[in-house]
């Protein structure tokens, strides 16, 4: 649950923290919307999912650290 906890803050840091709305968690999927103008609604998406992929793997990579024992104390904190 911990592991799950931290995917969907960081998809709500990426989303919400920029203005935009998540609308709805549905299992490991968010339904959000990006209120952007002029065709730009591709990159906005593409912006957020980059971000949120790109802190999914820094968050797996410290916790495979703190596993191997070699990283800092574990907590949920240090997992966003």
């Amino acid at each position: 649950m911990q592991l799950l906890n931290g995917y969907f803050d960081t998809v709500v840091l990426a989303i919400a923290g920029k203005g935009d709305e998540v609308l709805r968690f549905m299992g490991d999927a968010v339904r959000a919307f990006l209120p952007v103008t002029g065709g730009m609604a591709a990159v906005a998406a593409y912006r957020a999912a980059t971000e949120i992929l790109e802190k999914n793997r820094d968050n797996a990579n410290r916790r495979k650290e703190i596993e191997r024992g070699r990283g800092p104390a574990s907590s949920r904190s240090q997992l966003r």
